[in-house]
């Protein structure tokens, strides 16, 4: 028997990155997951959005999709004031409460994922990156109760939606 949600997971993991970065460029890199056990997904930002474009489009598409932001964490704006040179590294932290309280009712390990993150980042290059945690390797690991994997298939969702948000700019 198909499994719906892991179905409807599945083609948000294929498609959401990639329309997150559509508008193809030989020049500017393709998303990828990164090797530490592939638990880390990266997207570029699309060529002309700035952090701070992706940062206001991410918060106001989380707003709209009814999760909290908790945090915002100016890493390389703290370090700079500090002295030390840095690229750019920012932290959004975003929570939808109920969740965050039904997951560690499933389970207390999950108070180590809450709240979600995405994180943009500078390589060396110059190119901005949004990052967060790739869900589908815990999903798919069948680590998790069916309770918990519908609970992680939505929080991934959601996550991914503001993070392609982000990518492209989008208020």
């Amino acid at each position: 028997m198909i499994n719906v949600g892991k179905v409807v997971l599945l083609l948000c993991i294929i498609c959401v990155p990639m329309t997150a970065y559509s508008e193809k460029s030989e020049d500017r890199p393709e998303p990828r997951v990164v090797e530490v056990s592939q638990s880390v997904l990266l997207v570029p930002l699309k060529e002309g959005v700035t952090p701070q474009d992706a940062v206001d489009a991410m918060v106001n598409k989380a707003t709209e999709l009814n999760v909290k932001l908790v945090s915002h964490l100016k890493i390389s704006k703290e370090l700079q004031s500090r002295g030390v040179k840095s690229r750019h590294l920012e932290v959004v932290q975003l929570c939808t409460p109920e969740d965050a309280a039904t997951a560690i009712e499933l389970n207390l390990a999950f108070a180590g994922y809450v709240p979600c993150r995405i994180a943009l980042v500078e390589d060396d290059q110059g190119i901005v990156w949004a990052t967060m945690q790739n869900l589908d390797f815990q999903i798919d690991g069948k680590i998790m109760a069916p309770a918990s994997v519908e609970l992680a298939i939505r929080i991934n969702q959601q996550m991914l939606v503001i993070l392609t948000a982000g990518v492209n700019g989008e208020l």
